[in-house]
């Protein structure tokens, strides 16, 4: 999909260590075996996109108060 291809050319670009617990790695897994790939990928689509969100939602509050 193009969020994945998006996130795997910002990993090309850099890497990002995360320090979870093991709980909350299983219900990552378990998610990513619901949707059918790998935690990994799964993780950085739900990232990108929440950050894509959260930037779409910050800049139309911001361009309403001016």
């Amino acid at each position: 999909t193009r969020l994945e291809e998006q996130a795997d050319r910002d990993i090309a670009a850099g890497t990002v260590t995360l320090r979870w617990g093991k709980e909350q790695i299983a219900v990552i897994k378990r998610a990513a075996a619901i949707m059918g790939v790998p935690y990994q990928t799964y993780l950085k689509q739900v990232v990108f996109k929440q950050a894509m969100a959260d930037i779409g939602q910050a800049e139309a509050v911001l361009s309403h108060r001016h």
